[in-house]
C-alpha cells in the first residue's frame, strides 16, 4: 500500500512462506489425491502438473515477478530461472535490506542470494538496500557514489547531485548483477532508474 506522502505500508504474516524450498518450488512430486483433483479441476492437471515450474513452462507467461521478503531465497532463485527458461522478463524486488533477509529473517546464504540476484531482468529495491548490495559486488565506485548521496541527503549537495549520485548507484547494481533495469526507490524523495525497458528511454531520475 503506498501512502499519500510517497512511502509504504506493508501488512504481511510473519514466515507465512517459510515452508516453500526449492524442492517445493520445483515440483510437488508426492501428490495426494486431494491434490491431484484440485489441479483437474482447474485445468491444471495432476499435483505435479499444477506445479509452479510446470505451469510456468506450459503457460509461458510474459512476466514473472518474486520478491526478497518471505519466500526461500533458493525458491526464489528456482521461480526466476524458470521464467527465464520460458522467455519471461523476470522481476526482483529486494524488498527487505540484504543483512536481514540473511540475518533474522534466516531466508538462505549469500550465495543463495546472489543467485537470486543474478536471475533478474529487473531488480528493483529501496536504498535501504543498496549498501549491501554494492559490498557483495564489491563495487568500490558505486559505494563512494552512495556515501556521496548520503551525504547530499543531510543537506551538504544540490538535488542535482544527489539525482546524478543515485544514478550512479544503480548504474552500478545494474551491471554487478547482469540486470536489464534496476531502479533504486527513496520514499517520497523519488526514485533513479538505470537501463531501458521496452518502449522506454535509458538512464532516467523520477522525483
Amino acid at each position: 500500500m503506498l501512502e499519500p506522502s510517497g512511502e509504504r505500508s506493508i501488512v504481511m504474516a510473519p514466515a507465512a512462506t517459510s515452508t516453500i524450498l526449492e524442492d517445493v518450488m520445483a515440483g510437488w512430486t508426492e501428490s495426494k489425491p486431494d491434490d491431484a483433483a484440485n489441479g483437474t479441476q482447474l485445468g491444471l492437471g495432476s499435483a505435479e502438473e499444477a506445479s509452479p515450474m510446470n505451469v510456468i513452462e506450459r503457460a509461458r507467461p510474459a512476466v514473472v515477478t518474486t520478491e526478497i521478503s518471505q519466500l526461500p531465497l533458493a525458491a526464489a532463485a528456482r521461480l526466476l530461472e524458470a521464467g527465464r527458461a520460458a522467455g519471461a522478463l523476470t522481476v526482483l524486488d529486494v524488498d527487505v535490506p540484504p543483512k536481514v533477509a540473511l540475518g533474522e529473517a534466516n531466508l538462505g546464504s549469500e550465495s543463495e542470494l546472489l543467485r537470486v540476484l543474478r536471475g533478474c531482468s529487473l531488480l528493483k529495491m529501496t536504498k535501504d538496500a543498496a549498501p549491501d548490495l554494492l559490498r557483495m559486488a564489491g563495487d568500490r565506485e558505486g559505494a563512494e557514489a552512495l556515501e556521496a548521496l548520503a551525504e547530499e541527503a543531510a543537506g551538504q549537495g544540490t538535488q542535482e547531485a544527489a539525482e546524478r549520485r543515485a544514478m550512479q548507484v544503480a548504474t552500478a547494481l545494474r551491471r554487478a548483477f547482469g540486470a536489464r533495469v534496476c531502479a533504486i526507490t527513496d520514499g517520497s524523495r523519488g526514485s533513479a532508474l538505470s537501463g531501458a525497458c521496452p518502449g522506454s528511454s535509458p538512464d532516467s531520475e523520477s522525483k
